[in-house]
């Protein structure tokens, strides 16, 4: 069985002028499967001869530059007249997030849309998700509530997502609490070069925020285990249980420097012939 990949996007957090986020299309046998689908795959898919006929699209993990182009995709297969059924895969949150994607325009999918968690067993149930909440724990769910948490005085901890703060309610909250000096703003994971929250890890004193400059007092902190990546060590000891080196390994998500720095740590420690793809480049197998 003869396969190709084609790197449609392999930069991380945010397109440059040489790679687009992310995503991988496969082609065997005339079906094509498409993995992780940033900002752009359609226009990638349509520049390099990439089928749009294709039946499944699969997701690794949901940060924006893995998902956020499947929206506009969905809307060009749709225009175009499809009819047959797409498949979405993905992990837990899978049939949450995905479903959302749907929604977004004025009409409906000219074809059916059905999405799968391809670990369904690991849905949390309410008794576990409120073993790690206090009796103070309280989710805030809509706009209106994040914005009367913003407005209030009260001392609070408040978790939320967009972890590099490029988009989201976690800005309005960034915005009223960077200028005070007993505020906190702590993150959890990797700061991609080009987003806000790299910005404030290095330092910066002032950041733009909703077109407004914002000063930053407040302390800045990170914890850099909690990334929902593997680093560099635990992709090693992953690599380890492969039964047999592969002909080829091929590092497709990442900022170069570290990429050429995890490339040779694989070549020098497993003896494999590891590559990081270029822009356009195509690996056939």
């Amino acid at each position: 069985m003869s396969l190709t990949v084609r790197f449609l996007g392999t930069s991380a957090s945010r397109p440059t002028v040489e790679r687009n986020v992310t995503s991988v299309a496969i082609m065997r046998e005339g079906e094509t499967l498409l993995f992780d689908c940033g900002e752009g795959t359609q226009r990638q898919m349509m520049r390099y001869g990439v089928s749009f006929a294709l039946e499944d699209i699969f997701f690794t993990h949901f940060h924006a530059d893995h998902v956020i182009g499947v929206i506009g995709l969905m809307r060009t297969m749709s225009l175009q007249g499809r009819t047959e059924r797409l498949r979405l895969w993905g992990p837990r949150g899978a049939i949450r997030t995905l479903k959302r994607a749907e929604e977004f325009g004025m009409d409906r999918l000219s074809f059916a849309l059905e999405v799968a968690e391809l670990d369904p067993d690991m849905k949390p149930s309410r008794a576990d998700v409120s073993t790690f909440a206090t009796a103070r724990f309280q989710t805030i769910a809509s706009p209106q509530q994040s914005k009367e948490l913003t407005a209030s005085r009260r001392s609070a901890i408040v978790i939320s997502a967009s972890g590099m703060a490029t988009g989201g309610r976690v800005l309005h909250h960034m915005a009223a609490a960077l200028p005070d000096a007993r505020n906190t703003i702590l993150f959890v994971g990797y700061q991609a070069a080009g987003t806000r929250g790299r910005s404030l890890v290095d330092g910066a004193r002032e950041v733009k925020i909703h077109g407004q400059a914002v000063a930053v007092n407040a302390r800045i902190a990170r914890n850099d285990s909690m990334s929902a990546h593997a680093d560099r060590n635990e992709i090693l000891r992953w690599l380890q249980t492969v039964p047999a080196a592969p002909g080829r390994l091929c590092l497709v998500h990442g900022e170069p420097g570290p990429m050429d720095a995890l490339k040779q740590r694989i070549t020098d420690q497993l003896g494999w012939h590891a590559a990081t793809p270029t822009h356009r480049e195509v690996v056939s197998l």
